[in-house]
């Protein structure tokens, strides 16, 4: 009988063992951002990037993260909270489960390539109740912002004058790649009978490139001399903002007008 006694003690003890060590996981709170991903424009609207628990906290949880990444903090980008030694001390409030860093990304002069912003989850729970989950790393993309305009907004010349050159400008720097901009062409001047262009439009409009390691690009415009008295005419180049990445800008001057000058008199 005694045997039997104790042999119910000692279940009951691993039982209740069992019930505890359930308990214990059961309070494991798992820490994970909501998003491993995210790109914007340099410039562009503040952006968040939350932090999540698996349930609410009983208490105010206090979450390390660390900042790396390619993009320079204080010039590329601005954080709140704060950084302190590229670490993030974030903080989700006691009965919430969320929340959030902000990226305000900022507008340098420098023309880069498009660089990082790096959030890592950091597991530096001291009471060991806090478990990072399989979303500890965050990745933001900067996309450089490219800054196209046309320096002279004006010229005139006269038919037959020989080949007149308009300037499209990267005035954010040297492009480190192939950049393409679309101009609009017009005016009232003809194109084909009162002038031609290069590179050609197709359908009234030029697909104009600033190549690597270059800042600018020309638009020739070959004045053509005929016999017909017509008066001075307009030749109307306009930049287009059609960047499906958001990542080019337009300066203020964005259109060039050339005026054709009429060489035929009046007998």
């Amino acid at each position: 009988m005694k045997h039997h006694i104790l042999i119910f003690l000692l279940m009951g003890f691993i039982i209740g063992c069992d019930d505890d060590e359930s308990t214990l996981a059961d309070d494991n709170i798992t820490i994970n951002f909501a998003e491993t991903e995210s790109s914007f424009s340099e410039g562009s609207q503040d952006q968040t990037i939350a932090v999540t628990l698996s349930q609410a906290a009983a208490e105010n949880v206090t979450i390390q993260v660390a900042i790396s990444g390619t993009a320079e903090l204080g010039s590329d980008y601005e954080l709140d909270p704060a950084p302190v030694s590229d670490i993030v001390s974030l903080t989700i409030a006691q009965g919430q489960t969320s929340s959030t860093i902000t990226i305000n990304p900022l507008v340098d002069a420098a023309f880069e390539e498009d660089e990082t912003i790096v959030l890592t989850l950091l597991d530096n729970d001291t009471d060991d109740n806090l478990v990072l989950g399989i979303n500890t790393v965050h990745t933001a993309t900067l996309e450089n912002i490219i800054v196209l305009g046309i320096p002279d907004t004006e010229s005139s010349f006269s038919e037959g004058a020989g080949e007149q050159t308009v300037i499209v400008n990267l005035a954010s720097g040297v492009a480190p790649n192939d950049v393409t901009i679309q101009v609009a062409i017009s005016g009232t001047a003809t194109l084909t009978d009162d002038y031609t262009l290069d590179p050609e439009p197709v359908s009234g409009i030029i697909s104009v490139t600033v190549t690597q390691g270059q800042t600018t690009s020309p638009i020739t415009i070959s004045p053509i001399d005929d016999s017909t008295l017509e008066g001075n005419e307009t030749i109307v180049l306009t930049l287009i903002d059609d960047d499906p990445n958001d990542n080019l800008t337009l300066t203020v001057n964005t259109v060039h007008t050339a005026t054709l000058l009429d060489n035929e008199t009046v007998n």
